[in-house]
């Protein structure tokens, strides 16, 4: 999954079973419905219901849902999300690339940081570095691949990114 690691460890602690799987309006979807999930949710800001329409992805959706939940329960969003774990992102760092080397780069890529950290295959790499989290994956549309790290101070999440980016640099 390409979802930043906060919203998998408060999914958890709400009683939520989060779960990694492919990117993409309708494989998003089909994991949706296969599921019976209640939402889905993507990184790069989609965000998925089946409420009454199965895949709704649509912002507007989301803000007015989320402010029906707030109203029936009575609370503020601050509130609400207070225990929520707090991540600071690094950005989406786009490394041009060849459509060729896209397809051979990530399982080299894999190789080379799974002798260090923690490395889940799911599209592309999420990887685990010390208290870290960064996803490395290829772009659909564009020559490009993209890596972006949480971690709990800016400054973490900059020098996670950069350490991973000399990586991929020695490969491509």
């Amino acid at each position: 999954g390409r979802s930043p690691p906060g919203y998998t460890e408060y999914s958890a602690r709400s009683g939520g079973t989060p779960r990694a799987g492919p990117t993409r309006a309708a494989m998003v979807a089909h994991q949706l419905h296969r599921l019976n999930a209640p939402m889905a949710g993507e990184y790069s800001g989609h965000h998925y219901f089946q409420d009454g329409y199965l895949g709704f992805d649509d912002a507007i959706y989301a803000t007015f849902r989320m402010l029906s939940i707030l109203a029936r329960e009575k609370t503020y969003l601050s509130d609400y999300m207070a225990d929520a774990p707090r991540y600071v992102s690094s950005g989406v760092t786009n490394i041009p690339i060849s459509e060729g080397k896209k397809l051979t780069v990530i399982p080299a890529l894999q190789k080379t940081l799974a002798t260090q950290y923690f490395v889940e295959v799911n599209g592309g790499l999420r990887v685990k570095v010390g208290s870290d989290w960064a996803v490395i994956h290829p772009s659909g549309t564009e020559s490009l691949l993209r890596l972006v790290a949480w971690s709990k101070t800016p400054e973490q999440a900059s020098q996670t990114r950069d350490s991973l980016l000399d990586e991929i640099n020695k490969l491509i």
